[in-house]
Formats: structure tokens, C-alpha cells, sequence
């Protein structure tokens, strides 16, 4: 069998070696040309296709199915088509001689046979037409004209011919143009430049990465060493500058008990007394005070009064301690502790007063001390602070003196109805009277100026001894 393309004007060479099946082939052309034949025993074919054909069959896909190991070379099939840049399905059916159907190869481009379209319909549309299935798909599906120029029985050819008689050419590779080699030449130097330029590319990013990485180390270690000397700093500053102290220095003597602290007292030393190891623990205070709220409750009078007697005397007693403990404190210790006192106190953690110290004169009422109930006497006629003044040492004076405080006000106990009586009593007075209290109380404040100033040089003095 021999299959010939007449629109065919450019040939390439190929031999082709079958393996086991023995099987050789060349590619001729009408000039004599090598361009792509396969030969088996039983038969031979020969085709050609245009440059224009070659060109569309070089994007077709290269497709062979084998069912069985005595068909076709595929080897030399395959290296054939490669040259030929031609799409061929081969369906391998045993020669006749085997009792099966006779070998078809499909030849076709890719414009002919797409994937969409299965192979094997198109093989077995054409082994219906005629004896040799790609004779008759190449009359089928070729654009050009395609003829049998002899056809010989696979089986007579068999019988007749020898392999030795096989003519086999010489392989010679296939003619390509200068410029196709410069083409391709150049297109892989430039993918190569282009791999390279990416690679470049890439490790230029992987080295700004780790720069951009060292840099960023560098910055956290030298934050860290910064907050690090910062908070020595600060750790070495406190410890150069000591906090305000807050806890008291003085150890000033125990308050006196009251009756039920002294009975609690007596109460919880004869429990321990009677108490057993073997009864189990000792009860707590919560519940030795819960036990002896009855018994407190159900003393007798003369009980009772004892424990009144011993309160009064711990009193006694611990105001006369109280006394030699205050004098055997220093102005520095008092003073001091009015610091502390006045920390704690802003801080919310006492309401204790200021210490006073022994012998340290008494301010007279001011307008300062009298201001807080300047709310309560603007709506009685006193708005300056003179006025205060006068008003609050004229009201301490009405209140000491008993017979005039009950003629004043009238055994009134609530303070705002004092405060009104007290306010039309000052009204009453008359200017020579208000004189009076006035100069009271410049002799009062000069008086005050003088023990202060004498004060505070006797504390200069035991300062500085």
C-alpha cells in the first residue's frame, strides 16, 4: 500500500527500525527525497503532506493505541510521525494471516481529526469502505487529493515477497533552514536571559528580605537595651529617693477597754481554762462572742457595775500614760507624723487628725474656720467675713455662759433653730456692744502671735541641741 499527497514540496528523512516485528520503512517523495514512510512485511505506504499541512499537523497531539505486541512498529512509527508532524491513530488488529482483520493506520492533520471526535469511530466508519481502513480515511478526511498507486494483497505479498528484498535507504536527518536554527536559537537564549533575569529578581528579594529582617532585629534589640536602662534608671532612682513612708514610727499605748471588752476578756480565759484537748479545737472568737452575748446580757447589777469600775480605772490609767507617752515625744517624731498622717489621709487610708504638740498655742476663730457655715448666716445678715468672726466668738460665748445661753436659746437643741435664735440675739446688740467684741478679738490674735512666734523658737532651740 502507497499513499501519495501530490500537494507535497518539502521532504525530511527518516528510518525507521521495528524491533521484533521486524518492520522497516523510508519516506520518499517524487524527487527522490526522504519525507516519512512506514513499511511492515505485508505491505508498504508512502505520504507526503504540503508545508502548510505540516505547519497545522505540528499542533496536533500524537496519539497510539497497541493491542497487540505483532502489529505495526510503533517505535518507528511514532519516530516517523515526529518527522512527518502528523497525527496518526493506529488500531492493531493481527494481519489476515493471524484470522483477524487486516492492519489499518488512520492518517490524518489536526484540523481534521479534533479530540472532540473519538478515533476509533472514525476508524471503524472507514473499515467499512473499502479493504485498508487508512486509504480510506485518507480519502475521507484529507483536504487534498489522495490516490492508491498500487495496492497489494497483504497476504500474496506475504507469500511473494522475502524482507531481505526490502529496499532500505540510509538514514539522513532532516534539512532545516539556517534561519529556523537562528529562530529557535534565539528563543531559547532569550527564555534563558528570562530565567535568569527571574532568578536574579528573586534572590534581589530574598536578600532585601533578609536585610529588611536583620534591620528589624537590630531595631527590637536596641528598643529592649533602651527600655532596659530606662527601667534601671527608674529602679535606681527609687532606690536613691525612698518612697514616702505611709506606716507610723510611734508605738503610742493600747487604748483602754470598754465592759464588754472586759467581759469578753474574762469570758474567753475561763473557757480556755476548762477547755479539753481531747474535746477537739479550741472554738474561735466569732463563736466564744456569740456565746458570750447571753451571759454578757444576763449580768447581775452589782456585775455589771464591777465591770464599770475596772473601765473607769483603765481609763485613769491609760490617760497618765497617754500624758508621759506625748511628752516623751520629740517635734521632729510629732511632726512626722503629721506627714504621715496627712498621706494616709488623702490616700483614703485614715481619718486620723494632725498631732498637737505640747504647749502649742490655740488660733483663735478665724474667718477660715467660720466659713463653713457662712451658708447657713447669709440668709441672716452676715456676709463678711469680719462679721463671722465676730458672730462665732460672741456664739462660743453665748454658749459657755450657762444662764445666758438659757435665756438665748430658750433650751432649743436642734442647731438651726439655735443658729436662728443666736442670729436675732446678735442683731439685738448694739454697736457698742459689737465695739467690745471687736477689740477682744485683735487683743485675742496679737496674743496668739506672740505665744506662736515664742513656740516656734523653743522648737528652733531643742532642734538644735
Amino acid at each position: 500500500m502507497r499513499l501519495t499527497d501530490q500537494g507535497s514540496r518539502q521532504a525530511c528523512g527518516a528510518r525507521l527500525t521495528a524491533g521484533r516485528a521486524g518492520v522497516r520503512g523510508t519516506a520518499y517523495c517524487k524527487r527522490g527525497r526522504r519525507a516519512g514512510t512506514a513499511y511492515c512485511k505485508e505491505g508498504r505506504g508512502r505520504a507526503r503532506l504540503s508545508p502548510r499541512r505540516q505547519t497545522l499537523a505540528a499542533k496536533a497531539e500524537k496519539t497510539i493505541s497497541l493491542a497487540h505486541s505483532r502489529s505495526l512498529a510503533l517505535n518507528g512509527l511514532r519516530d516517523a510521525l515526529r518527522r512527518t508532524r502528523m497525527r496518526v491513530i493506529v488500531t492493531t488488529p493481527l494481519l489476515r494471516s493471524l484470522a483477524r482483520p487486516t492492519v489499518s493506520a488512520t492518517i490524518a492533520h489536526a484540523r481534521l481529526v479534533r479530540s472532540s471526535v473519538s478515533p476509533s469511530l472514525l476508524t471503524a466508519s472507514s473499515t467499512t469502505s473499502t479493504r485498508f481502513p487508512c486509504l480510506s480515511l485518507a480519502r475521507a478526511f484529507s483536504s487534498s487529493r489522495v490516490i492508491a498507486d498500487e495496492v497489494v494483497d497483504a497476504p500474496a505479498a506475504a507469500a511473494t515477497e522475502e524482507p531481505s528484498d526490502v529496499v532500505v535507504k540510509k538514514p539522513r536527518k532532516a534539512s532545516t533552514s539556517q534561519a529556523d536554527k537562528d529562530k529557535l536559537k534565539a528563543q531559547k537564549l532569550k527564555l534563558k536571559e528570562k530565567e535568569k533575569a527571574r532568578k536574579e529578581k528573586q534572590k534581589a528579594a530574598e536578600k532585601k528580605k533578609k536585610q529588611q529582617a536583620k534591620l528589624q532585629a537590630k531595631l527590637q534589640a536596641k528598643l529592649q537595651a533602651a527600655e532596659k536602662k530606662k527601667k534601671e534608671q527608674l529602679k535606681a532612682k527609687a532606690k536613691a529617693t525612698p518612697k514616702p513612708r505611709l506606716t507610723s514610727r510611734l508605738n503610742p499605748p493600747k487604748q483602754p477597754m470598754n465592759t464588754w471588752s472586759i467581759f469578753l476578756t474574762q469570758y474567753t480565759a475561763g473557757r480556755k481554762a476548762a477547755h479539753n484537748p481531747a474535746d477537739g479545737k479550741f472554738p474561735s472568737v466569732a463563736e466564744i462572742a456569740r456565746d458570750a452575748a447571753p451571759a454578757y446580757r444576763d449580768l447581775s447589777p452589782s456585775d455589771k457595775a464591777e465591770l464599770l469600775r475596772t473601765a473607769d480605772e483603765q481609763k485613769a490609767a491609760f490617760a497618765q500614760v497617754l500624758a508621759e507617752w506625748t511628752a516623751s515625744l520629740t517635734p521632729e517624731m510629732i511632726r512626722e507624723e503629721n506627714a504621715i498622717r496627712a498621706r494616709r489621709k488623702k490616700l483614703g487610708k485614715s481619718r486620723k487628725g494632725p498631732m498637737k504638740l505640747e504647749g502649742q498655742p490655740k488660733r483663735p476663730p478665724s474667718a477660715y474656720i467660720l466659713s463653713v457655715t457662712k451658708l447657713v448666716y447669709q440668709g441672716l445678715g452676715f456676709v463678711s467675713n469680719a462679721s463671722l468672726v465676730l458672730f462665732g466668738r460672741w456664739t462660743s460665748k453665748i454658749r459657755n455662759e450657762q444662764g445666758v445661753a438659757g435665756e438665748v436659746l430658750k433650751g432649743e437643741t436642734n442647731i438651726l433653730e439655735q443658729s436662728r435664735l443666736l442670729a436675732a440675739a446678735w442683731k439685738s446688740l448694739s454697736s457698742e456692744e459689737k465695739a467690745a467684741l471687736e477689740v477682744e478679738q485683735k487683743e485675742a490674735l496679737a496674743a496668739y502671735q506672740e505665744a506662736k512666734a515664742a513656740f516656734q523658737a523653743k522648737l528652733k532651740q531643742s532642734a538644735s541641741a
